[in-house]
């Protein structure tokens, strides 16, 4: 069974730096709003602030003016040109209360704006790393597998049993990357055979362990060796062996009508026949 890799999935990245985001985002809503209380108790102590004032004006205003001597009272035009200023201090009140308000809103927007694009640069650049980490992880568990049923093959010597071995592999899909070892050991045991026969075929006796495997490519490669050491060896001892052959009649020619028989002896040299 493949090990579960230990390292986080894109999605699990992903899903990381969408939680960090929103507990920026809301601590950013929680600044934005402490700000905001603060400021409405700001403009709403003005706000008191100025109405008391007016209030206060508009009842001394009869007073103040009959120290100036003016009798009657207030004029409805000096009652409603204090109104109007009151009603003025107000609306700027209300105004820079806005704008305030509006700032706080901007600045945790900006807040936002610019915490999310660092978290999409960082977010994509460890995405990246985690799956290079990950990638070396595989290809060394991968080479670790590879060793392991290299071994685990390198006393098999059933060729048959190799081959449906191949088969169950290729009719699943799964794991095809056994193969390549497989016929190698495959091969290796079609070598040894060989090589077991040869040297039955020439009293050579002896035997051969099937441990090249197919993990190891100097397994096949010295079997071959071997083989043809055998045949180099054979064919050298009849190179430098004399044979004496029996010659029957030769049949006609149609350049000569002689007939010969007899015996003689002749070598092998570099594979060429010489007359004797």
């Amino acid at each position: 069974m493949a090990k579960k890799s230990p390292f986080r999935t894109n999605e699990q990245i992903k899903k990381e730096y969408a939680e960090a985001y929103k507990a920026y985002a809301d601590e950013q809503t929680r600044q934005a709003n402490r700000l905001k209380t603060e400021k409405n108790t700001l403009y709403d102590g003005k706000q008191r602030e100025g109405y008391t004032t007016y209030m206060e004006n508009k009842k001394a205003l009869p007073e103040e003016l009959a120290k100036l001597g003016v009798v009657g009272g207030a004029t409805e035009s000096t009652t409603l040109r204090g109104q109007t200023n009151y009603e003025n201090v107000r609306g700027a009140i209300e105004k820079q209360r806005g704008s305030d308000l509006t700032a706080i809103d901007n600045q945790k927007s900006d807040n936002l704006s610019a915490y999310n694009l660092t978290a999409q640069q960082n977010m994509r650049t460890e995405m990246q790393q985690e799956r290079a980490k990950e990638l070396a992880w595989l290809q060394a568990e991968q080479e670790k597998e590879e060793r392991r049923f290299a071994n685990t093959i390198r006393g098999w010597n059933s060729v048959s049993a190799i081959d449906s071995e191949i088969a169950r592999i290729q009719r699943s899909g799964v794991d095809l990357w056994k193969i390549p070892y497989l016929k190698m050991q495959r091969t290796d045991v079609l070598e040894a055979e060989a090589l077991a026969r040869a040297n039955a075929s020439s009293g050579g006796g002896g035997g051969y362990s099937y441990g090249g495997g197919g993990s190891s490519s100097g397994g096949g490669s010295a079997a071959t060796q071997a083989v043809k050491a055998h045949y180099k060896d054979v064919l050298s001892k009849i190179k430098s062996t004399p044979h004496t052959v029996s010659y029957g009649k030769k049949k006609k020619s149609s350049s000569s009508k002689k007939k010969s028989t007899g015996t003689g002896t002749h070598y092998i040299r570099g594979g060429k026949k010489i007359k004797w």
